[in-house]
């Protein structure tokens, strides 16, 4: 039932120190709030638990159940296409009945 484990956790940027010695286990049920008076801190701590960036120390291992996903903070980069909101949403689907434009209208309420 482990989510996510997480050992001594460290990163930096430009050899300012972000956070360090970050520990936690989460089971599935389990909560936690992630915050910061440094934004760049929570911003690094989510990149590195999904591989966008590397920790200075410590490790992290996601359960084998686990599917991980993030919408960064600046999330532009998700956006520079030609695409209408529909054809963009409907790229994420995953079956044809997904694509239809029936659902994904609905989707959009």
């Amino acid at each position: 039932d482990q989510i996510l484990n997480v050992e001594a956790l460290e990163a930096s940027i430009d050899g300012e120190l972000l956070f360090k010695n970050i520990d936690l286990n989460l089971n599935k049920g389990d909560k936690v709030v992630v915050f910061s008076r440094d934004s760049r801190a929570t911003t690094a701590f989510y990149q590195i638990l999904n591989d966008k960036e590397k920790a200075d120390n410590g490790t992290f291992a996601w359960g084998v159940t686990t599917t991980q996903s993030y919408l960064p903070l600046d999330n532009s980069e998700f956006f520079k296409n030609d695409l209408t909101l529909v054809d963009w949403l409907r790229q994420w689907a995953k079956t044809e009945e997904e694509r239809e434009e029936v659902n994904i209208r609905g989707f959009l309420g």
